[in-house]
Parts: structure tokens; C-alpha cells; sequence
């Protein structure tokens, strides 16, 4: 399974079926592929629900995309859908069944091999290495079963960042996938106020740091919570890579060297450091910064190398100040990082990740 992106829409709340088409044929031209919904919201209308999700299923085929649907033993009570029944819920025009509540681990292991070919989608919230060992002992098919977690409307009761990135560690441990959810800013869902996000730092945050913040806690996929993301943000969650963070730095220098750091993806030593971002020698900068002056080096500050110092062994590479650091003259001072992408600085990971340094003014 490749990493998706994805947007949310809610059938039966107070968005058209012309509306709601609209915004996935937008999601589509900026390479969204995954629409999540869900199939247990009290405060849908039942007879709207029903005729207006199975054409969006129709239509979210002709663009190309999945539909992920929540569901679980409410989704019988509220619309009269055995929550059993995958091809009942198959003819609904659902790929990816999100299993909430209701089932056991059995149950949904037994699931992955049902025989309308749909992906069977775990709760990733409540996982425990415990779990995850009793998961497995079942016969399941492990290329038709990710997790994905929930998201949280009210304000504080999201999970932790660190405690889901060693939930996401645990997952890939066992060899599976996981998507996360980020609010949007722009538009909030019916019935709901304060954003939709899995992690709750991420309610206010800015959507870039979102996105690429998801990232690097371990999220495979990535989907707006919320309906109707704006424009811009649907450009963003098209922008911005697993494995690549993108940091903005307003450059204290002009010319080449600033163009060279601009163009180019950079390959960071393949460990953790709790003071400076370091990209390899291998990749470094090419062109003379010797006669770049050096500076104090308050968090943020991005420095060349230089060659003509006690550091030659290292010339060209990049070195990014994760806290305050003293000046130094073997380092050339190009620029500093904006602030609200200090977040970023302090949860990049090396391993498995590239950086770029987009210039702003």
C-alpha cells in the first residue's frame, strides 16, 4: 500500500451531495486519494445519509479515490447496517472499513479475507504490544490490514505527540501502516468547533507544521479531519513529503551559495543530535563560504562549514542550531530559521528523513 493523502466528507450534515462532490473533484486535481467518512454520526440524518452516500462513493470512484468509512455497532442502530455485513457495506461503495468498536481481534483478522476486497482498518488508538502479539497469532492478510486512529472535537482530549510516535514505532514494528488525522483551520465540521486532529498540540498549529509534524511522528497517511479544507491547504498536503521536512529560512546573504542551499535536498547524518541538524559531507556545499563572516549561534541559525578552519574534514555541510550555540569561526552564517518552524527543528529525526530549506523574506 502506498502512503495516501486524504480529506474528509460527512454525508447527512448539512452539506449538499453538489457540495460535497464539488470539494472531491478539488481534493482530486491536487492528488488526494483517499475520502474518509463515517457511517455512525449520531447527528446525521439517516434518510439524507442514505441517499447521498452512495453517490459520493460513485463519484469519489470516477476521481480515482478510496473511501475509507468508520463504522461499528452503531451503524446499525443509527441506519440499519449490520456492521457485519461487509458486502452489505461493500454495495455502499466503501473500500477501506474502519472497524471502531464491536469486534474482536479475531474478528477483524478473520475479516482480511473477505472476499469483496476490502482493507480492514484497525483502531490504532488503544494499540499495546500485547495486542499487536495477540493480533498476529491469528491467520490474517497482513497487506489488507493498517490502523488508523481517531480524531478528538473536543479541546484537550487528543493524544500526546511523543506518545503517538512511539505508538507508530510500535506498528511498524509489527509491519503495518498508519494514517492520523490533522484539522483544518479553514472549515470545521458541523457540529464541531476546535479542529479535528489526532494529536492534540495540533489543533492550533499552523497547517504546514501539521502536516509535515505528522510525518515525522511516524504517520504513513495523512487526512484532514474536518471537511471543506481550504485551497490552500489541500496545495500544502500535496507539497509536503514523508521523508523530506521543508524548513524556511530568511537568508542573511545573497548569491550563490543561498541558490545552491535552495536547489537541493539535503541528506542529514543518520543519527540524532539534541543540538544542531547536520547534513552529510558527502552532499555538502561545493562553493567557497570562507569569507561568509560567522556569528553567534542562537537556535534557529543555519551555517556552512568553511574550509579554511579546524574543521576542513567537515567543510561544506550544513549545520542548523537546535538551541543556542556560541559563535564559531570555522561556521558561515547564512541565515536563521522562522520561528514557527522551531517546531520542526526539535522533532526531526534523521533517520529516514531528508530536509530542505525553502527561502522567505
Amino acid at each position: 500500500m502506498e502512503n495516501k493523502i486524504g480529506v474528509s466528507v460527512y454525508c447527512g450534515i448539512g452539506s449538499s451531495i453538489e457540495e460535497i462532490c464539488a470539494y472531491l473533484k478539488e481534493a482530486a486535481s491536487y492528488g488526494v486519494t483517499t475520502v474518509f467518512t463515517s457511517l455512525q454520526l449520531p447527528e446525521a440524518d439517516s434518510e439524507t445519509l442514505l441517499r447521498d452516500f452512495p453517490k459520493m462513493t460513485e463519484y469519489a470512484h470516477s476521481l480515482g479515490m478510496m473511501v475509507d468509512a468508520d463504522i461499528s455497532k452503531k451503524t446499525g442502530e443509527y441506519y440499519g447496517i449490520n456492521h457485519r455485513d461487509l458486502k452489505e457495506i461493500k454495495k455502499l461503495g466503501v473500500d477501506v472499513a474502519r472497524l471502531d468498536y464491536g469486534y474482536s481481534y479475531e474478528d477483524m483478522a478473520k475479516m482480511t479475507f473477505n472476499e469483496e476486497g476490502l482493507l480492514i482498518e484497525m483502531n490504532a488508538t488503544h494499540v499495546t504490544e500485547e495486542k499487536l502479539q495477540e493480533l498476529v497469532k491469528y491467520p490474517l492478510d497482513k497487506d489488507r490490514l493498517r490502523f488508523c486512529y481517531n480524531f478528538y472535537p473536543l479541546p484537550y482530549t487528543g493524544q500526546r505527540y511523543n506518545e503517538t510516535k512511539e505508538l507508530n514505532d510500535l506498528i511498524h514494528k509489527y509491519g503495518f501502516k498508519v494514517m492520523g488525522f490533522i484539522p483544518a483551520t479553514s472549515h470545521h465540521r458541523v457540529g464541531t468547533g476546535e479542529g479535528l486532529p489526532s494529536i492534540e498540540k495540533q489543533r492550533n498549529q499552523p497547517t504546514r507544521i501539521n502536516i509535515q509534524e505528522g510525518y515525522l511522528c511516524g504517520f504513513d497517511d495523512i487526512c484532514f479531519g474536518d471537511d471543506f479544507a481550504s485551497t490552500e491547504e489541500l496545495q500544502m498536503l500535496a507539497k509536503y513529503k514523508k521523508g523530506e521536512t521543508v524548513f524556511r529560512m530568511k537568508p542573511i546573504i545573497s548569491g550563490e551559495v543561498i541558490d545552491w542551499v535552495a536547489n537541493n535536498e539535503h541528506l542529514p547524518w543518520r543519527y540524532n543530535l539534541d543540538a544542531i541538524v547536520r547534513s552529510w559531507k558527502g552532499c555538502g556545499c561545493p562553493l567557497n563560504v570562507n569569507d561568509i563572516p560567522a556569528t553567534e549561534r542562537p537556535r534557529g541559525t543555519v551555517t556552512i562549514i568553511k574550509s579554511n578552519g579546524n574543521h576542513e574534514r567537515y567543510h561544506g555541510e550544513i549545520v542548523i542550531s537546535k538551541i543556542d550555540l556560541p559563535k564559531d569561526e570555522n561556521y558561515a552564517t547564512i541565515g536563521h530559521i522562522v520561528e514557527e518552524d522551531f517546531v520542526l527543528l526539535d522533532d526531526f529525526i534523521s533517520v529516514g528523513n531528508n530536509f530542505r530549506i525553502e527561502m522567505v523574506k
